[in-house]
């Protein structure tokens, strides 16, 4: 003792129960050196912290002090590096838990990432068919209101033919219903009116006119009947025009 006080001797007692235990070596090596007791760590550090603890001299004296002397050291060594690192190894403990927890987060972020991007190209798919069927639709209201365009000026154009096609069946009803007695007159005329004037032929024919009427038979009024009309062959008379034959009123009649 370096304080010139007496100190214990336990190496007489160590040989005879340690050094002869046939485990000891195992023991050694399974000693549970993460939870040693602070009072025995303290107790070591006693001799540990002795100059004199000194492996290399230690060993001088005998080879299984020596032994002993380092594993210890080591013991006390390691008790001291477990402290220091303990708080650590709860740290890394804590942040692998949290590292866990944000990857597994992480995850079902992703998972509900990829489950948007398919919503998102199943929407963008949608709306390109949509687009499409707009397309499409646009081109049909166009088309139709192109028909409807025609259609409104082939209304438009029918109505006028209509205004025509009215006047023309007036006319002709009105001329069916007087057909007796214009054919009347008009036969009358050409048997016996060819040598006269125009102003003779007209003076006899109103008066034929009249007497048929008085006779109830219909006909038309004086200034509406017309032997060309009546007894006429439009295209006859258009042949004529080409040959370059008179077409007045009475030249025709002649013919």
């Amino acid at each position: 003792d370096p304080a010139n006080k007496p100190a214990s001797n336990y190496w007489e007692p160590a040989k005879k129960y340690l050094l002869s235990d046939p485990k000891l070596l195992q023991n050694l090596i399974d000693y549970d050196k993460d939870n040693i007791d602070p009072k025995v760590i303290a107790k070591a550090r006693e001799y540990t912290d002795n100059p004199d603890f000194d492996p290399l001299k230690i060993k001088k004296a005998s080879r299984a002090a020596h032994g002993m002397c380092c594993w210890v050291g080591a013991m006390v060594q390691y008790d001291k590096v477990a402290k220091v690192v303990a708080p650590k190894r709860l740290a890394l403990a804590e942040a692998q838990k949290e590292y866990q927890g944000v990857m597994r987060r992480l995850r079902e972020k992703q998972s509900e990432l990829e489950t948007v991007e398919n919503r998102v190209v199943g929407l963008a798919q949608q709306l390109e068919q949509c687009r499409e069927r707009k397309k499409d639709l646009e081109d049909q209201v166009a088309e139709c209101q192109t028909k409807l365009d025609r259609a409104e000026r082939l209304i438009s154009g029918l109505s006028e033919e209509k205004e025509r096609w009215t006047e023309q069946k007036t006319a002709a009803r009105s001329a069916l219903s007087n057909v007796v007695g214009n054919v009347l007159v008009c036969s009358a005329a050409v048997a016996y009116l060819g040598a006269f004037t125009v102003t003779y032929r007209r003076e006899i024919m109103l008066s034929w006119i009249q007497l048929t009427v008085s006779h109830n038979i219909p006909c038309c009024k004086s200034d509406e009947i017309s032997l060309v009309q009546t007894l006429g062959a439009p295209v006859e008379i258009r042949k004529w025009k080409i040959q370059g034959l008179p077409i007045d009123d009475f030249s025709v009649e002649n013919a």
